[in-house]
């Protein structure tokens, strides 16, 4: 009872800020401003402290993981979390959104399908390593900085969470631009925001193990471990793959061709085969 008052608490907390801001007038006086503000950060604040347990669980192993990356790790971070996220038995995925209006051509972050709805009713639980600097925008006025500041580096929460935060920050960042005479470019808008993250997309939970002294590449086909790779709508929370955990592949160690036959160690074999000369 209490989790679904939070819940409408906060919504509501969400739609009078941007009710508030809103207006096409523009002489609030700083007092005006300046509650909006601090309005804004508290709404904020109370989305990001209201964590149910799967989000804490799972947000304490990323962070755990993230810091004991080595730096071969970082530079393709993303899939080495997921491999660490997989073979702590969760159904982990990178997902690419591959938007017409996506500016680099496609976007990726981590999800995690959950095998029974949380207290949202969610399933899926979305991780972004990068989260933070997809809200940075030219020149920001301090309000909005203070406010994007605020915001976590990685991000772990369900689509509920992230659709208030996405809601909250464009509205921001929008005054933000408005401020200081700028074009809102299409990608910070709350749709766009919105689709990144919750239109269909690519899920893949194929690895590529070179960079982890495994020169090797697992996929469903060689039986090699368990990995796959499809696309289709996740909207509901439908497996990722059909695998619910992730098996090393076994790795023969390499022989030295001895020809046909095994005839002992080869040197050996070839000093046996000298007779000495005779002594005089």
């Amino acid at each position: 009872m209490g989790n679904s008052v939070e819940e409408e608490m906060l919504v509501q907390m969400v739609h009078d800020f941007i009710e508030s801001g809103s207006s096409d007038t523009h002489l609030d006086s700083p007092q005006e401003n300046q509650h909006d503000h601090n309005q804004a950060i508290f709404t904020l604040q109370g989305i990001l402290y209201c964590v149910s347990e799967v989000e804490r669980e799972v947000g304490e192993r990323v962070m755990r993981h993230v810091k004991q990356c080595g730096l071969e790790e970082r530079c393709n971070l993303r899939r080495g979390l997921m491999m660490r996220l997989r073979m702590d038995g969760y159904d982990a995925a990178i997902c690419r959104y591959s938007g017409s209006d996506c500016p680099g051509g496609f976007y990726e972050y981590l999800d995690i399908t959950l095998e029974a709805k949380d207290k949202y009713g969610s399933r899926r639980l979305i991780i972004d390593t990068d989260f933070k600097s997809q809200f940075e925008i030219a020149r920001p006025t301090p309000t909005y900085t203070k406010l994007s500041n605020s915001l976590p580096n990685v991000f772990v929460g369900n689509e509920s969470k992230l659709k208030k935060i996405i809601t909250l920050l464009c509205h921001a960042s929008k005054q933000s631009l408005q401020e200081r005479g700028l074009h809102i470019p299409p990608w910070r808008k709350t749709t766009y925001m919105q689709s990144k993250y919750l239109s269909p997309h690519q899920k893949i939970t194929t690895i590529s193990f070179t960079k982890f002294g495994i020169d090797t590449k697992l996929n469903k086909a060689n039986g090699n471990g368990n990995a796959s790779i499809f696309s289709g709508k996740d909207k509901d929370g439908a497996k990722s793959s059909i695998f619910s955990s992730w098996t090393p592949p076994k790795v023969n160690p390499k022989r030295r061709d001895l020809g046909s036959g095994y005839q002992g160690a080869g040197l050996s074999s070839e000093f046996s085969n000298l007779r000495c000369p005779p002594v005089a």
